[in-house]
């Protein structure tokens, strides 16, 4: 053990090293401690992070069950981050025990787990749009499969929705409350 001990003061590795020790900085474009979003920032930099092959990260904070605080590990940036093509209730009215179940279940499943991120878009407010896997699965379709979340947007996935038909029959999540989901989902 001093054998290695002496090894790394000799070669100046470790604790030994010239490192001042000190974590990497991470641009925080998630607007947090009261800030608001810098959006033209986060639309500069997401042609950048969005071409990396693998994004990593860690989810730093949930926010709501589908949104989240993100920190992309190779990019050093943290931003606010949706699932694409589900939503999570509000929490409010008649939706708000489905929410706050939704957002429990995420701060267990993923909060300060490791990820790997798919991202699609930027929106006009700076928050990206995108896939969000923890252990190699999709999280929406995790959430949709509790009943946790809806399936939303144009670009319909089939996986979505078989998983959100199984929950709805199946009453689970949101779907035991009997809530009105036409306008959340955007239906007439």
């Amino acid at each position: 053990m001093r054998e290695a001990e002496a090894k790394g003061k000799k070669d100046r590795k470790g604790q030994y090293g010239n490192s001042d020790g000190k974590p990497p900085n991470f641009n925080d474009l998630s607007g947090g401690k009261g800030k608001k979003i810098d959006a033209s920032k986060c639309k500069n930099i997401f042609p950048f992070i969005k071409d990396e092959a693998v994004i990593t990260g860690v989810v730093d904070l949930v926010l709501n069950g589908s949104r989240f605080k993100v920190r992309f590990n190779n990019q050093h940036v943290m931003a606010i981050m949706v699932l694409e093509g589900v939503r999570c209730l509000p929490n409010d009215g008649e939706f708000a025990k489905a929410s706050e179940e939704a957002l429990q279940y995420s701060k267990l499943h993923a909060s300060q787990r490791d990820v790997e991120i798919e991202l699609k878009s930027v929106d006009l407010k700076g928050i990206f749009h995108g896939k969000l896997y923890i252990n190699k699965k999709d999280y929406a379709l995790d959430l949709l499969e509790k009943g946790f979340a809806v399936v939303v947007g144009k670009a319909k996935n089939p996986r979505y929705e078989d998983a959100e038909t199984i929950a709805r029959k199946n009453k689970l999540g949101l779907w035991k409350h009997n809530l009105n989901l036409t306008s959340l989902k955007g239906e007439t």
